[in-house]
């Protein structure tokens, strides 16, 4: 599981290690995206992300071809920003801090 911050080029590591070709391009399956990030990022990926252009799925919901859902590079993308934003939150708070400009 990843637990710090990442940086665009690292972030673009992880998407590389961890994608394949499905759909239009390059994706990674979202439980693959619980699993390095952890279960917020599965709540994020349902209402943080755009369908069709952040996220699509794949099958026809049977038992032979159950739907996979998947995130293009823009939604992984995001999914970094957020898990960046959430250990910011948590640092300003341990630490006591404002996160705003100081006047």
């Amino acid at each position: 599981m990843i637990k710090g911050y990442l940086s665009k080029d690292k972030a673009e590591e992880i998407f590389k290690d961890n994608s394949l070709y499905l759909s239009h391009g390059n994706v990674v399956p979202c439980y693959r995206i619980t699993e390095l990030f952890g279960e917020w990022a599965n709540r994020f990926m349902k209402y943080g992300l755009k369908n069709g252009d952040d996220c699509n799925a794949w099958g026809d919901c049977s038992s032979e071809r159950p739907v996979i859902h998947f995130l293009y590079k823009s939604g992984f993308m995001k999914v970094v920003a957020e898990s960046n934003y959430i250990l910011m939150m948590e640092e300003i708070k341990e630490k006591g801090i404002s996160g705003e400009l100081n006047d």
